[in-house]
Order: C-alpha cells, then structure tokens, then sequence
C-alpha cells in the first residue's frame, strides 16, 4: 500500500514538473505593431483626426476583448500632411525604426500611390481606409482600399444625374488631382454614354481661394447641373462664391462634402447640394452601427463621422485578416484577400478577385444643415 502511495505522489510530483515545464515554454503574446500614416495636421487634419479617433476606438475594442489571438495591438501614427513626400518619409520610418508589421494609410489617393510600390517591393501590407484611385490595388498584391473607387463613383453620379434628376446636360469644376479628374472623366464618359453632354469643364489647382472667372463662364453656359469633384475647402468656396453671383444651376459633388464642419463653415450656402456618400448612415438602426456611435460617444463626447467610420473599419478588417492569418498559418496579405461580406458599419466589405473592393454608395441632399436622403 505504502508503495502505491509512493508511486502515486512520484506520477503527481512529475505531473506538476511537466505542466510548469509547459507553461514556461508556452509562447508569450507579442505586441502587434500596426503603422498609421495619416494627415494629423494641416489643411487636411480635419479628415484625418476623425480617422485617428475611429482607430483608437477599434484597437481599445479589440484589446480589450484578448487582442489578436491574445496578441495586443498598438498603432504607430506618422503625419503625411496628405504629402506623398512626407507619406514615402513616414512609410520608411514605421518600416525601418518601429518595425511594423502592417500599415494603414494613407486617406488621399495620390500620397497612398506614393507608398503603394514601397510596400509592395517590401511586401508590407498596405491598407487604405478611403483612398479611391484605382490605381491603388493595380499597385500588387500586398495594397489594398476599401473605399470605393473614384471611377464607380463618377459613374454613379451620372447615372443618379440622367436617371433620377432626367438632365443631360452638366457643367464640370474640378480640383486638379489624380482623384478628381478620374471622377472627372467618368462622369463625363457615362453621361455621355447616357445620351448628355458636359457642356463646360474647368480646372483649378489646389488651395485656390478665387472662383468667380470660373463661375462667370460657368453662368454664361447655364447649365442645369454643375458637378464640383473637390475637397471640402475649395467646395464650400465654390458654393459661397456661387451664391453671391446668383448661380441657380443644382450642385452636385462627392463624399468629400460629407462632414459635419460642411454647416458650420458655409452659413446655410450649402443648402440643396446633393452629394454621393459612402453606404455609412448614422441615422440608421442597423444594431453595428448604433454599437459603434455608442461607443464612440462614451469615449469622445460626439457624434462620429463617416472618416471615424472608415478608420474603425480598417483596423477590424485587419484584426480579422490577422486572426485568420495565425490560425491558419498563411500569409497576412492572402488572409486580406480573402475577406468577403465583412459587415461593418461603412457597409459590407468583399475583396474581389483584381484586388478591387465591392462596396456601397448612396445620395444624399443637404437640408437644414442635415444630410437627408435623396427621394
């Protein structure tokens, strides 16, 4: 008996050995370093502080729930001023110094084109939560968007133009950048298509301040509609310039204009301006979007926009793509292709074969100073 006993306490000494030999060598988690690249300061900061606070929200999410297979993220933020320059120097920084495994930026197509070759010779993840060049996921296989592409975009507004508003006839002014004269050129080709002409297209470089010899050309022609691809600045300009010459044609632009500072800076001049915006609604009682705006409310003490929607989206996209990545012991970027109807609160998100996202857009009119949808 006596002799069992010893035995007994020799299984259970060894036992114990054996599972602190096993908790010793158990891997520890590793902290996930994912580098930011975004415009924090500058004339585009007010893009780019509201991505800042989507991905903050995301990552204290995400944390909080064990992290990525109990590896916990930090976020690693360069400013690229929406510079490609700067964007290439803060690539090469996460890259070289912090040693990040995956990088999200940057918002504006032409500094994400920028870095788009650099991350994929290095074969670095590159995800874009809102650049909209198609050019962006032509780059390879490690460069990804998911926000709609400039060229859907245009033809979308087309086909809003000669389907529900029956004009076929339109006035083009357009801010000089890769992006918009993309939007550009689609709209022009799809209504074209559709049976209308662009009347008058005008250009203008970036920062300009001074429209009124554009909208003086502009209001000789007379169009019924005048689409304005820009950037908030410069479109509110536009509209406050336009009213103060009388201009009575329908504006009409992009998801640019789809920020709340749009009320605060144009003093009711936006009135009536339709836009395409990105499928994120904040009145909508879809349950991840109502979480989210909760969230985001208890951690800021405002209301989220559509660009703190994209930020959130693109971190949880990651940290699924990630996930999926360890549990399955594949590459990171072949896990990021694989995404399909990934529910989000900017709408369900499918990477397609070429690379190219499948997402959703809708019209709104601005009311108010609230943006309603269009019926």
């Amino acid at each position: 008996m006596k002799k069992n006993l010893n035995i007994i306490a020799i299984v259970a000494v060894l036992t114990l050995v054996l599972i602190l030999i096993l908790l010793q060598t158990k891997k520890k988690p590793e902290e996930i370093k994912i580098g930011i690249i975004a415009p924090l300061t500058g004339n585009a900061s007010i893009y780019g502080s509201a991505l800042k606070k989507g991905l903050d929200l995301a990552r204290d999410e995400i944390n909080t729930k064990g992290g990525i297979q109990e590896n916990f993220i930090s976020l690693v933020y360069e400013d690229s001023y929406a510079n490609p320059t700067a964007a290439v120097s803060a690539f090469n920084k996460l890259v070289n110094v912090n040693r990040v495994s995956v990088i999200i930026g940057e918002m504006f197509s032409s500094p994400t084109l920028a870095i788009a070759p650099i991350a994929q010779k290095n074969k670095i993840v590159l995800l874009s939560p809102t650049a909209s060049s198609e050019k962006v996921p032509q780059t390879g296989d490690f460069v990804f968007s998911i926000y709609p592409s400039d060229w859907y975009d245009g033809e979308f507004i087309a086909h809003f133009v000669a389907g529900s508003l029956k004009i076929d006839r339109a006035g083009i002014i357009f801010v000089q950048a890769d992006a918009m004269m993309t939007v550009k050129d689609a709209f022009k080709k799809a209504l074209n298509d559709l049976g209308g002409r662009v009347q008058i297209e005008e250009g203008y470089s970036p920062n300009t301040d001074d429209f009124r010899s554009i909208l003086a050309k502009i209001k000789h022609i007379n169009p019924e509609v005048i689409f304005i691809p820009g950037y908030l600045e410069e479109i509110v300009k536009i509209l406050k310039q336009a009213k103060e010459m009388n201009i009575k044609s329908q504006f009409i632009t992009i998801s640019t204009a789809y920020d709340e500072k749009l009320f605060t800076i144009t003093k009711n001049t936006a009135e009536g301006l339709i836009l395409s915006a990105p499928f994120y609604d904040e009145a909508t009682r879809q349950p991840e979007i109502i979480a989210f705006k909760q969230s985001y409310k208890k951690k800021y003490n405002e209301i989220p926009n559509v660009w703190a929607a994209y930020g959130y989206d693109a971190l949880k996209i990651i940290s699924k793509a990630y996930s999926n990545s360890l549990l399955n012991n594949s590459p990171l970027h072949v896990e990021l292709s694989r995404i399909k109807n990934f529910v989000g609160v900017t709408g369900n998100t499918t990477f397609l074969e070429d690379g190219k996202v499948e997402k959703q857009l809708r019209i709104l009119v601005v009311h108010d100073n609230r943006f309603v949808e269009y019926k």
